[in-house]
């Protein structure tokens, strides 16, 4: 059970870490191309970071963790 509760926050973790870099390049590539339109496709990514962050900070349960 704790191994499968480590690999789910790693996992989580892992989501969170890829969502930030879909948005990090559609900021630059939006940059890039100076069409603001690339950010509003990925604006919804902010919303799935929050909503995995709250899962994961749900298993957390070691203060330090958090």
């Amino acid at each position: 059970a704790a191994l499968k509760e480590r690999a789910l926050k790693i996992k989580l973790a892992n989501d969170v870490v890829d969502l930030g870099n879909i948005v990090r390049i559609s900021a630059w590539l939006s940059i890039a191309t100076r069409q603001a339109d690339e950010l509003q496709k990925v604006r919804s990514n902010f919303k799935a970071i929050n909503d995995v962050l709250d899962e994961l900070n749900k298993i957390c349960l070691t203060q330090a963790n958090k």
